[in-house]
Order: C-alpha cells, then sequence, then structure tokens
C-alpha cells in the first residue's frame, strides 16, 4: 500500500523537479527567445531611423557651409573695400600733387577696422544658420552613438546560460527605458527639422538685403511650407489614424502643454480634444462586431493576396454577417467575378484532381462558395440574361468535356446558393 505524502513534501518535491525560476528554469530559453525578437526589432528600427538621419545631417551640413563661407564675411570688416579706399586715395593725392593743387581730404575716408559693426541682418542670418550647422553636427554625433548603443545593449551575453542572459538583458531594458533612450533617438529628427527651419529662416533674410525679386519667390515658397508642416504636426493630434505626422507630434507632448496651459488657466477643453481622437481610435480597434471597416479589410485581403489566402477570404464571405453597405461594397468591382470564377471551378476538381481531392472538403468549399457568391451577388446590380441570348452558346455534347457532379456536390452547391 502506497503512503500518502504530506503536502510539505509534495511541495518540496514539484519545486526540485521543477526548478522554479531557478537557474535551470525552462522559462528562461523561452525568455532569451522572445527578448532577441524584440531587441532585434528595436535596434533595427533604430539603425534605420539613424541611417536616414545620418545621410540628411551630412548632405545638410555641407549645405549650410557653403552658405556660411560666404555670409560670415558680413561680420569682419571688409579688407579688400579698406584697401581699394586706400588706393583710391593715394591715386587722388597723386593727382592733385602732379596739379599743384590742395587735395581735400574730407572727400575720402578710410573706413577703420577698430570701428566696424556688422548690420543686425548680417547678425541675425550667421546666427541662425552658425545654430544651424552646429545642430546637425550635435545630431551626427547622437546618431553615431545611439547605433553603437544599440550594439552595446544587444551584445555580450550569449554564451551564456539563458537565466545568466534573461538577467543581463532585463538590467539592460530597465535602464533603456529608465534613462529615457528612446526619447534621445525620436528626438534627433526634431533636431534636423529645427535645424532646417534656421536654414531657411536665415536664408530669407539673406536674400533680403541682396535682391528682392529673388527674395519674393523664396519667401513665398518658405511662407507656404511652414503652414504645411504645421498643419501636418497637429493633424495627428486631433484626426483619428491620420497618415501624416513629424517627430513633433506626439500626444504625450500635446498633453504635457495642456496640462501645463491647464495651470494657468483651468477648464476642461483638454479632456474633450483628447477623448473624442483617442476614443474613436480605441473603439475602431476594440471592436470585433463585423462592420464596414470589416468589409473593406476583406475586400483588400481578396484583391491583394495570394491563391490560398483567397480561398480563406471568400470562405469567411460565406459565413459574415455585415449590413447592407458592407455587402454592397464587396459587390462593386471584379469582387464577384473572382468569386464566380472559383465557385465554378469546383465543378472541374473532380475530373482534374480526382486522385488529390478529398470529396467532402470538396463539398464543403462547394457550399461555401455558393454561399458567398449569392451573399455578394444579392447585392450586385446584374443583368440577367438565357443561354438563348448568347451568341455561340450550344448545348450539344459533342462540344467540350463533359464533368461528371456527384450527388453530394450537387446538394452542396444548392445548399449554399438557396440558404
Amino acid at each position: 500500500m502506497n503512503r500518502q505524502q504530506s503536502p510539505s513534501s509534495l511541495s518540496h518535491q514539484l519545486s526540485d523537479d521543477r526548478r522554479v525560476l531557478g537557474r535551470d528554469d525552462p522559462v528562461w530559453p523561452h525568455y532569451v527567445k522572445e527578448a532577441e525578437k524584440w531587441d532585434k526589432d528595436l535596434v533595427d528600427r533604430w539603425n534605420k531611423s539613424m541611417d536616414v538621419t545620418l545621410l540628411f545631417a551630412a548632405l545638410f551640413s555641407a549645405i549650410v557651409t557653403a552658405f556660411l563661407i560666404e555670409s560670415y564675411q558680413n561680420l569682419k570688416p571688409d579688407h579688400a573695400e579698406i584697401t581699394a579706399t586706400g588706393v583710391l586715395a593715394v591715386l587722388e593725392h597723386l593727382r592733385a600733387a602732379s596739379a599743384n593743387q590742395v587735395l581735400n581730404t574730407t572727400n575720402i575716408e578710410i573706413p577703420a577696422t577698430d570701428e566696424f559693426q556688422p548690420t543686425t541682418n548680417a547678425l541675425l542670418v550667421n546666427l541662425a544658420w552658425f545654430l544651424s550647422l552646429t545642430l546637425s553636427i550635435v545630431v551626427t554625433l547622437l546618431a553615431m552613438l545611439v547605433k553603437q548603443w544599440g550594439e552595446a545593449y544587444r551584445s555580450g551575453s550569449g554564451l551564456a546560460p539563458p537565466c545568466v542572459q534573461a538577467r543581463v538583458r532585463q538590467a539592460r531594458y530597465n535602464k533603456l527605458k529608465s534613462w529615457r533612450t528612446e526619447d534621445i533617438v525620436v528626438s534627433l529628427p526634431v533636431l534636423m527639422h529645427i535645424a532646417l527651419g534656421l536654414f531657411l529662416l536665415g536664408l530669407i533674410l539673406f536674400l533680403l538685403d541682396l535682391n528682392r525679386v529673388v527674395f519674393m519667390p523664396v519667401a513665398i515658397v518658405v511662407g507656404i511650407t511652414f503652414p504645411v508642416y504645421l498643419a501636418t504636426t497637429l493633424l495627428p493630434l486631433f484626426v483619428a489614424f491620420c497618415p501624416y505626422n513629424t517627430p513633433l507630434s506626439s500626444r504625450k507632448l500635446l498633453e504635457a502643454f495642456l496640462n501645463m496651459c491647464n495651470l494657468l488657466v483651468p477648464h476642461t477643453w483638454k479632456k474633450y480634444i483628447m477623448a473624442s481622437c483617442q476614443l474613436k481610435e480605441n473603439l475602431l480597434c476594440e471592436n470585433t462586431d463585423p462592420d464596414y471597416l470589416t468589409s473593406q479589410a476583406l475586400e483588400w485581403l481578396i484583391r491583394h493576396s495570394p491563391k490560398d489566402v483567397v480561398d480563406i477570404g471568400i470562405k469567411a464571405i460565406s459565413g459574415a454577417d455585415l449590413d447592407t453597405n458592407s455587402w454592397e461594397l464587396l459587390a462593386q468591382g471584379s469582387l464577384i467575378s473572382v468569386v464566380a470564377q472559383k465557385f465554378t471551378a469546383i465543378c472541374g476538381k473532380p475530373l482534374d484532381q480526382s486522385s488529390e481531392v478529398d470529396p467532402n472538403q470538396n463539398n464543403r468549399d462547394a457550399y461555401l462558395y455558393g454561399q458567398a457568391l449569392v451573399n455578394i451577388s444579392s447585392h450586385a446590380e446584374l443583368k440577367l440574361c438565357s443561354h438563348n441570348g448568347i451568341t455561340g452558346y450550344s448545348t450539344s455534347k459533342s462540344i467540350g468535356s463533359q464533368v461528371e457532379i456527384d450527388e453530394g456536390q450537387v446538394y452542396q452547391v444548392e445548399k449554399g446558393l438557396l440558404q
């Protein structure tokens, strides 16, 4: 007779067998596998973003440098002008001496280098462009560092036991979140956009003094660009699933800004704005009942997928419970032709693939395709005609091949069409 083990001994045995959260617990290999996928996607996303940023920053820095070579000279005395003025004064002195005339020195003024003051416009232009170049170089440095951070984050523990790998990875991930590394990565494109804005501002001021004819069209283009950028930044904050965005299109930033405004003037419009957009997104994401969006997804799936996936989409239509607008969407275009072709092709399966096709599966497909065809065609505008009205139609048995359809398939076809 077997002895009944005490609860404490049983618990101890189970703990030994499972090695709960110990070095050899089977949970750690699964953690490492999932963490590798997550980290690979994260670092790859960083690298792609930084590659684009580095390329843009390099080209942008070269362009700004070319403009600065010309503009920075306005911040210092023009020695060429001083030399030319001095040569002119010498010529005037020689001309007066040769003609025995008294030289009037009041008409010749040689600029003094110690009294030189750059114009306000020159200061603003160079300030904007030097800041722009500095931001571009800083972004380049940070982008290279981000790529190094990503490699360091994923490396170093590949040969260690899964338990050790999991602990090291989790510790690194915790620091990644607490030190807000992701925010640094996101901020780099923002800095480049600021640098571009400073460059355009300096370009407008530079052309303002240089030539008014050139200034006007450039000012118009820049004047249109800024409102478009502002709209692209703000639209995702108030329009659900807006396809346009910029690095500044963050609802966290908007919420922080509105919180600051609420501290000054308490009101509730912030809650209304945030709720109206987020509520719509949440409803669309969390709603699992078939609706118009579901029919759009099915229609896209059937149009842009390979043959086996198209079959799955058509079978889903056969049992779908959609409203009239959704069915009318599915009935538009060539979708009904695709379903009809799939339906009629079933009749040829027993003849062409009799040794490979399961009769029961073929019957089920006939039923599902027939029902899908009825569901779509009942909401489509179809022009019915008989075989007498079709040119070249013949009922002669000598024309074409005969396809024998078993009774079970006929029943399933009728069931799908009539249900």
